[in-house]
């Protein structure tokens, strides 16, 4: 059994970032321009996201409960963006770069525990993230965690397919537990 977390990224987990950040395929799910990323650019990409006041930039980690020596693994990487203080909305943003975690329940568990950050700790009323039509098993998650299509922007994002169509997806605080 695994336990799933968030907690602060640190220059350590640059080569992780780097190498998930220089990974095509993810690019592609994640709708992000692909640039292969050294670790020195991954640990000023930290740094800047982890200072700004309007975004909260998460690592999601996974502790191994069974294992004798408890191992903790950096898996992935969250945040919510462009938080709007005003309007209390933020933009919701995840990827599980460890290939092995993926399908597994860990991106559920990651998004609840930002929805909770949103709406218990920030006060949020709402919010929305962008993800990539043909990206089936994300947008089948968002919509298993409660949040709903609210527009379709049609033929919007390049891929190596073509142009695709984004969905904007939203959760509203009053939804929530």
């Amino acid at each position: 059994m695994s336990e799933v977390f968030l907690a602060d990224l640190d220059e350590n987990s640059a080569n992780k970032v780097a190498e998930w950040k220089s990974d095509n395929n993810l690019s592609e799910l994640i709708m992000s321009e692909f640039k292969l990323t050294t670790i020195e650019t991954a640990k000023d990409w930290i740094r800047k996201n982890s200072k700004m006041d309007s975004q909260i930039l998460r690592g999601i980690y996974v502790k191994d409960k069974e294992s004798l020596n408890r191992t903790v693994e950096l898996v992935g990487v969250c945040r919510l963006m462009f938080i709007d203080f005003e309007s209390r909305i933020c933009e919701l943003g995840i990827y599980i770069g460890n290939k092995s975690f993926r399908g597994r329940g860990i991106g559920e568990k990651a998004i609840l525990l930002l929805l909770n950050i949103a709406f218990r700790d920030l006060k949020l009323r709402k919010v929305f993230l962008k993800v990539n039509n043909s990206n089936k098993p994300a947008v089948n998650l968002y919509k298993k965690i409660g949040f709903t299509i609210e527009g379709v922007l049609k033929e919007h994002y390049k891929s190596e397919k073509g142009y695709e169509d984004i969905n904007y997806m939203s959760f509203f605080e009053e939804n929530w537990k």
